[in-house]
């Protein structure tokens, strides 16, 4: 599985000038757009790129030859959950710190709670997004993955609005909720468990 995981961030390294494009304008909407609409769609950037993995291993029959390495499909199944998180989590926490450090902010514990909640978000869009991505073909499978995309964006895009008249602190405490946070984390959590069995079900049964 470390094979796996090396060979993925390889593959990103090959597209290192969209990722640095990326990462330009995540920071320049950290800078312009609220908190709230900047890391949720930091996240759907970064966990996007990231799954785009998925298209790598099925050009070419690819999947074929490393399933023919000391590895198996349950194993692939557990990279991929492991990489996109990884990715996805560590995009997220760049461009917060880089923003702290071009704006010259501290980054507080509400922040961290925010960034945590929209996290868990993040978590549930993966949990959806993966078997999708191992049950269909490329050309299928990204029609249905930028369709629940656009279904996440709209509340983001209205939620960027509505929020728009409040001061930085006020926003976040209308959104970071304790309990609010604990739910959708045990609900993210729940998620990508669920999501794992099914997509370790579907690869043990897909024909390569």
């Amino acid at each position: 599985m470390k094979g796996l995981f090396i060979k993925d961030i390889l593959t990103l390294k090959t597209n290192t000038i969209y990722l640095i494009s990326m990462l330009v304008l995540a920071v320049l909407l950290s800078i312009e757009s609220s908190m709230i609409f900047t890391y949720f769609f930091v996240g759907l950037l970064g966990s996007s790129f990231a799954t785009s993995s998925f298209s790598y291993d099925q050009s070419e029959r690819c999947l074929m030859y490393l399933l023919c390495l000391p590895t198996n499909r349950r194993q692939y199944v557990k990279e991929k959950y492991l990489f996109i998180i990884t990715v996805t989590i560590g995009f997220m926490a760049t461009i917060l710190l880089i923003s702290s450090l071009i704006q010259n902010t501290m980054i507080d514990i509400n922040e961290l709670y925010l960034l945590l909640a929209i996290v868990m978000m993040i978590m549930i869009y993966i949990a959806f997004v993966i078997p999708i991505k191992i049950a269909f073909p490329p050309e299928k499978a990204i029609i249905v993955h930028l369709t629940i995309t656009a279904i996440m964006t709209i509340p983001l895009i209205a939620s960027n609005g509505l929020y728009a008249d409040l001061s930085q602190a006020d926003a976040i405490k209308a959104i970071v909720d304790p309990m609010g946070l604990i739910c959708i984390s045990i609900s993210a959590f729940i998620c990508l468990f669920v999501s794992y069995l099914i997509s370790a079900k579907i690869m043990a049964n897909k024909n390569l």
